[in-house]
């Protein structure tokens, strides 16, 4: 039994998801400067860095070449999915998607469930693959990829129907359909569906309105207010989107390069220190969420539209509630579940978690 990948996926999976594969001989990589060494379940960089907290006590197993495997010899596991459907386009019928084993596991954990939308995704799962989103959202289109230089970008339409271009690095890692290279439904993810879903009825932007994203990535949730907005602030602390970010909203919006957390210091920064007023704030940020609304009191004691991510951590969407509902503000969730795919307690419990907390 081998494991295809040794990159973040894995290093989040391990080593709860692999202590159901039995009798795993090694993982395989094609990067030749990872073969040969050994992998401890960390995210390995082309040297075999080790830039994660150990999470075993020395165990580790061999990273391998692909030429390893033979034809229907080895059961295989693959993490990256272009990898498993080159595997079975290529013959090998040995191998698996580690997703499908998460959803028996899932599926044999929920079978009794009496929660409806959990047996609506249950039922899903029974001809589908399992993803964050499941049942709410299907990709519906595709966007062409274009160069401005050697920057990449795609066109991209406000609410007001402009067409702007949202700008990706240079080293991103596009789609590709008949050798195009792609952004797929890049606002799929903000469909009524979906329990990712930042605005809704009774809960949107306004003309006028000053907003605050923070965690803005590509931007595709703010850019789409451009002529909507009377203000736009954008906190955005990783670097290889920052140079995007400028690009792509130029004089239209306020830049702030750094972490929005409880308190400012070096590459963090209080809300409260930078925006006096607003009318919505959106957070996406890896689960530092309720740090960030710590720093945003005044804000939040004025009054304002929040939807905060809630499913990076087990105990978010508690903790989030708790937050505002100190302000007093009445707490709504998004509908449906999502599967936190990219944390590690995720696949200590297989929990469902909600996408998204909003103040009515």
């Amino acid at each position: 039994m081998y494991i295809w990948g040794v990159g973040n996926l894995a290093s989040y999976m391990f080593p709860e998801m692999f202590n159901y594969i039995k009798d795993v001989e090694g993982f395989i990589d094609k990067n030749p400067k990872k073969q040969g060494k050994i992998y401890y379940g960390y995210k390995a960089d082309e040297d075999c860095v080790i830039d994660y907290k150990p999470l075993t006590d020395g165990e580790g197993y061999k990273i391998y070449a692909p030429s390893v495997l033979k034809k229907n010899d080895k059961i295989t596991f693959c993490i990256d999915p272009l990898v498993y459907r080159a595997f079975a386009r290529g013959g090998f019928s040995n191998s698996k998607h580690i997703y499908d084993l998460l959803k028996e596991l899932m599926i044999d954990k929920y079978k009794d469930s009496n929660n409806e939308e959990i047996k609506l995704t249950l039922k899903y799962w029974e001809n589908n693959e399992l993803s964050m989103y499941n049942q709410y959202l299907k990709i519906e289109r595709y966007d062409e990829v274009k160069w401005d230089g050697e920057d990449p970008y795609i066109d991209f339409e406000t609410i007001e129907g402009k067409i702007k271009r949202m700008y990706y690095p240079q080293d991103y890692k596009f789609d590709e359909i008949n050798g195009v290279k792609v952004v797929a439904d890049i606002l799929m993810e903000q469909r009524p569906t979906s329990p990712h879903l930042y605005t809704k009825k009774d809960h949107d932007i306004d003309y006028g309105d000053v907003i605050i994203d923070c965690g803005v990535c590509e931007g595709n949730f703010a850019l789409r207010y451009l002529g909507v907005a009377s203000k736009i602030y954008l906190f955005e602390i990783d670097k290889r989107w920052t140079k995007c970010l400028y690009k792509t909203f130029g004089e239209n919006a306020v830049l702030i390069e750094k972490g929005v957390s409880d308190e400012s210091f070096g590459n963090l920064i209080k809300i409260d220190d930078v925006v006096q007023k607003a009318d919505f704030l959106k957070m996406d940020i890896e689960g530092y969420e309720e740090k960030a609304l710590k720093g945003a009191e005044k804000l939040l004691k004025n009054g304002i539209k929040c939807s905060i991510c809630s499913y990076h951590r087990p105990t978010s969407e508690l903790d989030i509630k708790n937050i505002l509902s100190r302000f007093d503000y009445k707490v709504s969730t998004s509908k449906g579940y999502m599967l936190a795919l990219f944390d590690h307690e995720f696949y200590k419990n297989f929990d469902f978690r909600r996408g998204v907390v909003y103040n009515d």
